[in-house]
């Protein structure tokens, strides 16, 4: 997943004469896929989602003075890949049903209808994770362009558009 720098911790840097860092994470000392520099900065090589998770910076100055600081990381799989829009059926008669399948691993998905917002109603329902539409029963008003937009906290991707097709039996 790349290399990732963290240096969030509290003034740590603004000290000239640290004598030792250490960096924990649930109370382990990192690994030598991780490295502290003296200033209490932690390069992250190689970073996956089990990095995730609070981090703390203990910095031991002269004196036998100690500073601690928290900081957590969150490592999110990136939206690498437009999203895949599947339908039960394209083509479909009016009060009949149709489901679509939005397939993604992102962390969050909104759908368009022609472009715009799609606005829920009873008849226009998502699963609770937002992945699947069911529209129950189809009007004439609901033919048209679908989408899903796929978000992570960096990223965003939308499917090609599906065409839903709509007629009288």
């Amino acid at each position: 997943m790349g290399s990732l720098s963290v240096s969030s911790h509290r003034g740590l840097a603004h000290c000239k004469e640290l004598l030792l860092v250490e960096i924990l994470k649930k109370g382990r000392f990192y690994d030598n896929q991780k490295i502290a520099d003296v200033d209490g900065t932690l390069l992250i090589k190689k970073a996956s989602l089990r990095d995730t998770g609070t981090y703390t910076v203990v910095a031991y100055l002269p004196d036998e003075v100690k500073e601690i600081g928290f900081g957590r990381l969150d490592v999110y799989r990136p939206v690498v890949r437009r999203p895949f829009l599947q339908a039960s059926n394209i083509t479909v008669s009016v009060n009949s049903n149709v489901v679509m399948s939005c397939l993604s691993h992102a962390l969050s998905t909104e759908w368009l209808f022609n472009g715009m917002a799609l606005q829920l109603s009873k008849r226009k329902r998502l699963s609770k994770d937002r992945s699947i539409l069911t529209i129950d029963p189809v009007h004439m008003e609901d033919a048209g362009y679908y989408q899903c937009k796929v978000y992570d906290p960096v990223n965003s991707a939308e499917s090609w558009p599906l065409v839903l097709y709509v007629h009288h039996e």
